[in-house]
């Protein structure tokens, strides 16, 4: 069972970070092995009093990317992926702390075009600021989850009130808050036309501070919430699970899994089944 604490948090931070999650879960003597397939966020994990054993790459022709093995814990991240980009094998007890971003705030808080780590996957000691490996060793030392969240906030709470992170012109927060949560109201076109830009300086823009294109963006996006509906829906059919995430039919959606997570929906859920998480808000009513 993977236990999953989440914590949303406020003030600044709550319109650029989705999540921070504390995730727990025990590989027992088996190896497991978390498929990398499309995702629509940019994630920061934190190995906690453990490490990732390995990185196992799907041959490709795209950017390099890696994790490098390495006796210490790992902290690693993660850019928008656009296809399956491998799997990452973890063994024994395994804590971790992920940093779950909105759309546009992984380029609000560290200032780095998104577009530079799509489809990258690798060791943020090779692009973060020191500041962000201190904040991995002070994570170890962390006496409760709370002391986890709250030393995560500040850290992106300081890069935040960089002046020199700061996004300069229109930001897209909005536009993007209404594509994860509301994706039929609006066309791309639409809000374009709400964002006060034209089409070519939205997408431009998107690109800047998402990473991608929004329409590429739509479809992982439509791609990961039909995997969740089947995760923790699973008598749900494919013909509801389309129907549900907007798909014109059932094969489109066969055709999105195989070019995000390179199996049909059917083999995918046999073969390599997202694992299902206990989650918890923090703080823990009750």
């Amino acid at each position: 069972m993977l236990r999953t604490l989440i914590h949303k948090p406020n003030g600044p931070l709550k319109d650029l970070v989705l999540f921070i999650a504390i995730r727990e879960f025990d590989c027992f003597q088996e190896d497991f092995f978390k498929p990398m397939h499309a995702k629509h966020e940019i994630h920061m994990m934190f190995m906690i009093n453990c490490k990732m054993h390995d990185f196992i790459n799907v041959a490709t022709n795209q950017k390099v990317y890696s994790i490098k093995k390495r006796s210490t814990p790992d902290c690693t991240f993660s850019g928008l992926l656009t296809s399956l980009k491998g799997s990452i094998l973890f063994k024994g007890q395994i804590q971790l702390l992920v940093i779950h971003f909105k759309p546009t705030g992984f380029y609000h808080v560290f200032g780095i075009p998104p577009a530079e780590i799509t489809d990258c996957l690798g060791n943020s000691d090779e692009l973060f600021l020191k500041d962000v490996l201190q904040l991995h060793e002070q994570l170890h030392e962390a006496k409760s989850h709370m002391e986890m969240f709250q030393l995560t906030e500040k850290l992106l709470l300081k890069n935040l009130q960089e002046e020199k992170n700061r996004i300069k012109g229109a930001s897209l927060e909005k536009a993007t808050e209404c594509m994860l949560n509301q994706p039929d109201t609006y066309s791309i076109e639409e809000l374009a036309y709400h964002s006060n830009l034209t089409l070519k300086t939205f997408e431009r823009k998107f690109r800047e501070q998402v990473g991608i294109s929004p329409k590429l963006f739509a479809r992982i996006r439509r791609f990961n919430q039909a995997m969740d509906l089947k995760t923790y829906q699973p008598n749900l059919t494919w013909m509801d699970i389309s129907v549900q995430t907007g798909y014109y039919d059932p094969m489109h959606l066969v055709k999105d899994f195989k070019k995000f997570a390179a199996l049909s929906p059917s083999n995918l859920f046999k073969n390599a089944p997202p694992l299902y998480e206990d989650i918890s808000i923090y703080p823990i009513e009750g």
